[in-house]
Order: C-alpha cells, then structure tokens, then sequence
C-alpha cells in the first residue's frame, strides 16, 4: 500500500502577503508505487517546501498545504478532515506556532487545544504515523542577532510543552528551532523577524527530508 506522508509546519507570514498562497499544492505528477507527502502549514513550510519536493524526489509525491489557521481555528480541523478524507495519509509532519500568538488561544488553554488537535488528527488518519515540528524562533525586527524579548519565551515555553504532550503520544518531534536558533546569517533581512534567506529555507528543508527520509524507510 502506497504511503502518504503530511507535513504540517509552523504559521507566520502575515495574511497581506500570502493571502492568495494560502492553499493546498497537489505533488506534481505523482507516481502511485511512490509514498505520499503532504506537507501543511505556514510561510515557514511554503519556504522550504521546495527542498522538501526536491529531496524526496524518487522516494514519495509530495503535497503541501500551506495554511493561516492555528490550532484554535475552526476551520483548521474542518479543511483538515477534508483533506485527510479525499486521502489516505500514512504519516502527518505538522506544526501550528506563531499564527496561534496574542489573544487567539486562549489563556492556559494551549495543550489542552493542541491535545484535542492531535486526538483529531489520529481519529481523522489512525493509519497514519504523526511527527510534531518545532516552532521557529522570532527575531526582534531590525537585528537579525537578538530573539524578540516578547515572543521567544512564549515559543520556548508552547515548544516544550508540546514536546511533553508529544511523548506522552509517542510522536517524535523534528527540532526546527534547535536547527535554526542563534544563527543570524540564515535570517532574512532584518526587518523580517520571523523568515529565513535561501540557505536558510534550505537548511530547514533538507533536516525535514532527512527526517522524513529515515520515516519513509522504516514503514516499508
């Protein structure tokens, strides 16, 4: 049975700039002997998808949905279910990060969400094997060399408690803020805290397929 593999990363870009990115992007002439991937999430995901694309190639077809919701958004499990039901996916990648910031999740209420998240998730594709992703870090606008004061300790804090809320469902989580943190050089310019330049976006995309890689080869 073929796999089909969903990443799902983390959600940033402002809706002004990606409003019409915001979509589901089928993989390009998929070959059905192939494992399936889609990856799903934010202007961090839509960055380096194209490595994801470009590094599986031969191994899986990959999809990508690149959404603005977070994880308290109804329309996030809505589309969710609708994609998972036109699809059988065998192994999800997602993350839900900096879209969730100031009042959208409620207070106190963010493993409770994201544990009714992944509940929904495993009864939506229960064959599938599910992979938590890091949230990115966030800059403070106007140097690339400093962690926004406001921002990063809430990243820190949602990362870790999503890692323990991971474990406890046994789904391995790829560290995308350990990879990218404390290095400016991958940054984009500074007036833009929260994206990353080429090598950066490379970076990322190539540590998600080598994960996803050693995934796809443990399921055959």
């Amino acid at each position: 049975m073929p796999i089909r593999l969903v990443l799902v990363a983390s959600l940033c870009l402002s809706a002004s700039l990606f409003a019409s990115g915001w979509k589901l992007y089928p993989a390009a002439n998929p070959d059905p002997k192939l494992p399936h991937v889609l990856i799903v999430g934010d202007s961090i995901c839509n960055a380096y998808r194209h490595t994801v694309v470009a590094k599986l190639k031969g191994k899986a077809n990959v999809d990508a949905w690149v959404t603005p919701y977070h994880i308290a958004a109804p329309q996030l499990m809505k589309r969710y279910k609708e994609i998972l039901a036109a699809t059988t996916y065998d192994v999800i990648h997602f993350n839900h990060g900096l879209h969730g910031f100031g009042d959208r999740i409620p207070k106190g209420k963010y493993v409770e969400i994201l544990e009714s998240y992944v509940v929904e998730i495993k009864k939506a594709a229960p064959q599938a094997k599910i992979i938590w992703c890091a949230t990115t870090p966030v800059n403070k606008k106007g140097d690339n060399a400093v962690l926004d004061p406001v921002m990063t300790p809430v990243v820190i804090k949602r990362n870790a408690l999503a890692a323990e809320l991971m474990k406890r469902y046994d789904i391995p989580v790829t560290d995308l803020y350990t990879l990218v943190v404390g290095k400016p050089e991958l940054r984009a310019k500074p007036a833009d805290p929260y994206h990353y330049n080429g090598e950066g976006r490379k970076l990322q995309g190539e540590f998600i397929a080598d994960v996803l890689s050693k995934i796809l080869a443990a399921k055959k």
